[in-house]
């Protein structure tokens, strides 16, 4: 990916005013992407009534065991209820399971979940018109069941889930997914920081929806989908963002036609994007939503709150006096100098806004592949994933711990959504991040930037040499691993343009291991060089060069 940086200062400076100017066990192998905020529950089908019920003011409808079976509870007096099986035909078969402390959960498909509150254990039968269940499940809870989930199985009832209040906890922050035909099962901690789960149903295309309450945040009701389908390579843009998105860093543009998250990576994002990322890593998500306490008159109503909350921080300044640039695009710059003030640095300080680049190596926010001048909002999950496992200025404490302090989620919501770190060669000090800073200083000369599985290669133009003039510089940057040995930095030949300058390459071309780079002479340089094109080949698993030059 090329990395061109060209009269960076001038275009962040008008881009951007700063204020200077899983999967463990038992935890979800899927993931969770947001549907809706300020949920409203569905309105529930009506029931058919073709049985005929013998009593109606004794038996009440509670489930469908099939479509010619209605699942019955039949008042006994006294407080006392039994479970019945009602057939259209007007047969009535007594479920054996009936205790005084059993409760059905739901029934489809000719399956019937229940459970018994004595021993907190979920059992699973199938109804084959006998009173006895043929047995499907049984499984202990470890809590009690919250009976406001609306559904448990899905359409064919291969898979059954349920609410339940973990024992020595007060919500039910936990659902059990089941899946029935492989015998295995699931805990999936609740999508959100402070939330308890309220109703599970089922989507038509498969996914399990989870309707949370988000104490003491707003919107209070918030609709989930849980997805078991494949997932993207670990690591990748998409799998992060769903990961950042479970734990409400990162929020969709949209709903794609499956009715999954539409995260449009590869778009740039805008101030008004880039600042709400800022306030939500250093923990005040909380700002979102709240009133408008700002000056400016293009910030959308959803980005009001977080706006007004950095500039009150002193985190950001508008364009002008009435403008805030929302719809600007942010720069690589701009993003790595928000991330850096989560961590706690100073811009002024401890780097320049816009040339944020030697620090966000040092602090491990700038992972490979991230273009330097063209954000876009995949780069953007990158940075801000680095940033959460970076160490907060002067500790030894992730943010993410910092964000868990503050209350922002659980450390156990934290580490169901990011089991390990993506960047952990990033977080550990080496000698390969040693010397790439040492070669980054003076950054604004750096004009092109390669990451290979190997090594770093850049383009550095010197500049203020002795006599005048500038010295062009291609250098390899070698990680741990490599054949040269981490941290080692070998200097690529070029050609002078006189006996103290050389030359800029004409063109630089980076494919898999092999980097090939040229320069271009239309006439000859007496005593400096020939005219022609001079081709340079470099094998990045080693740094040997080869080379043909004009005859």
């Amino acid at each position: 990916m090329k990395r061109k940086i060209l009269a960076l200062a001038t275009a962040l400076a008008l881009a951007l005013s700063l204020s200077v100017c899983v999967s463990a066990a038992g935890q979800q192998a899927g993931s969770w992407t947001k549907l809706s905020d300020g949920y409203t529950a569905d309105t529930p089908g009506t029931q058919p009534t073709a049985v005929p019920l013998p009593d109606k003011d004794t038996y009440a409808i509670t489930d469908w065991v099939d479509a010619d079976h209605a699942l019955c509870a039949k008042s006994l007096g006294d407080k006392e209820t039994a479970f019945v099986v009602v057939g259209r035909d007007g047969s009535e078969v007594t479920l054996q399971f009936a205790t005084p402390t059993a409760q059905i959960i739901a029934a489809q498909a000719g399956r019937i979940a229940y459970t018994n509150q004595a021993n907190d254990t979920v059992y699973v039968g199938r109804f084959d018109g006998k009173a006895a269940l043929t047995p499907v499940l049984e499984e202990k809870l470890g809590g009690t069941l919250r009976t406001r989930s609306v559904q448990a199985f899905n359409a064919d009832a291969s898979k059954l889930a349920l609410v339940y209040v973990p024992n020595g906890t007060a919500n039910a922050r936990n659902a059990k997914l089941f899946d029935l035909t492989g015998g295995t099962a699931k805990t999936l901690s609740a999508p959100q920081a402070k939330a308890d789960i309220l109703e599970v149903s089922w989507l038509s295309n498969g996914a399990l929806k989870v309707v949370v309450e988000a104490q003491g945040d707003q919107p209070v009701y918030t609709t989930w989908q849980y997805s078991e389908a494949a997932q993207p390579p670990a690591g990748s843009d998409l799998a992060l963002a769903q990961q950042l998105n479970q734990l409400g860093l990162f929020r969709g543009a949209g709903t794609n036609a499956d009715g999954s998250v539409n995260y449009d990576l590869d778009r740039q994002p805008n101030r008004a994007e880039g600042i709400t990322m800022l306030v939500r890593a250093l923990g005040a998500g909380d700002q979102e939503g709240t009133a408008k306490n700002h000056p400016y008159t293009d910030v959308p109503s959803w980005a009001n709150g977080v706006v007004s909350y950095a500039q009150k921080k002193g985190l950001t300044k508008g364009v002008s006096a009435t403008k805030f640039g929302a719809d600007s695009p942010v720069t690589t710059a701009m993003y790595l100098t928000f991330m850096l003030r989560a961590l706690g640095y100073q811009d002024g300080t401890d780097f320049f806004w816009n040339t944020p680049w030697d620090a966000a190596v040092k602090a491990g926010v700038l992972p490979a592949q991230t273009d330097w001048t063209t954000l876009t909002r995949g780069e953007m999950v990158r940075i801000t994933t680095a940033a959460l496992f970076a160490p907060v200025k002067g500790t030894s404490t992730p943010l993410w711990q910092q964000l868990v302090s503050q209350g922002r989620f659980t450390a156990e919501q934290f580490q169901a959504a990011f089991p390990a770190d993506p960047y952990a060669a990033l977080h550990t000090q080496s000698k390969y991040r040693t010397a790439l800073a040492e070669k980054l200083q003076g950054v604004n000369n750096v004009t092109w930037m390669e990451e290979t599985s190997a090594c770093t290669t850049l383009e550095r133009v010197q500049s203020g040499l002795p006599h005048g003039g500038y010295q062009d510089e291609l250098v390899l940057v070698y990680k741990a691993g490599s054949q040269p040995g981490e941290g080692t930095v070998v200097t690529l030949p070029g050609v002078k343009t006189t006996a103290v300058r050389q030359e800029a390459p004409a063109s630089i071309q980076c494919k898999g291991t092999t980097l090939t780079y040229t320069y271009r002479f239309d006439k000859a340089v007496q005593d400096v060089h020939q005219a022609g094109t001079y081709t340079f080949t470099v094998d990045l698993t080693t740094g040997n060069v080869s080379s043909t030059v004009p005859n």
